[in-house]
């Protein structure tokens, strides 16, 4: 079975309602549109960690992926996946499509702006054997003089980390700093465009 492309299952989200596709199958901001910067609250849920993330609007659903691997101090060593509402946004680690749900869409297709512009509150899981879960809140959106890698402008908490256990195993280690500028350097490297 060929890959699902965005073109094929946009209309069964309910969520693409601004914007077109391109040649290519990705899913992409209406022409002419000004670039929009996001502020993102993501709460850790089951703990007392949360980050405010301010990000570019024309990212894919792949590179906030890595924003949040940077901001929690992940490694990107599991499989993860974003639920907007019904839609299912993620990778397919094995290269079999027909696993994949009739509501599901690769995250690199995916133009963030897109869903931010018509939903407050969805959900990142990360690591399904600790059981990671991220909410993620849209709290503003400006528009932007130019386009400018993500950067942290707040933090609350430690770093989480790989294969501790989840929320509770991470609550038995001591706590790991987080450093929003060094984390704001891993960004800036990470997203230098």
């Amino acid at each position: 079975m060929p890959r699902k492309k965005s073109s094929e299952t946009a209309a069964q989200g309910g969520i693409v309602r601004r914007g077109k596709f391109a040649k290519n199958g990705e899913i992409k901001p209406p022409a002419g549109a000004h670039p929009q910067r996001y502020r993102l609250l993501m709460h850790l849920n089951d703990t007392e960690i949360w980050r405010h993330l301010e990000i570019p609007g024309s990212m894919s659903f792949a590179d906030l992926h890595s924003a949040i691997q940077i901001a929690f101090g992940w490694e990107d060593m599991h499989l993860h996946l974003f639920t907007v509402r019904k839609m299912k946004i993620g990778i397919c680690p094995d290269g079999n499509v027909d696993d994949l749900p009739p509501n599901f869409y690769f995250e690199e297709d995916v133009c963030l702006e897109l869903i931010l512009l018509n939903v407050k509150k969805f959900l990142y899981e990360y690591d399904f054997g600790d059981g990671w879960a991220v909410t993620i809140y849209v709290e503003k959106a400006e528009e932007a003089q130019k386009v400018s890698p993500p950067r942290l402008i707040n933090l609350c908490g430690g770093m989480a980390c790989d294969d501790c256990g989840g929320p509770d195993g991470l609550a038995e280690l001591p706590p790991i700093a987080a450093d929003i500028g060094e984390l704001n350097l891993l960004l800036e490297e990470t997203f230098d465009q």
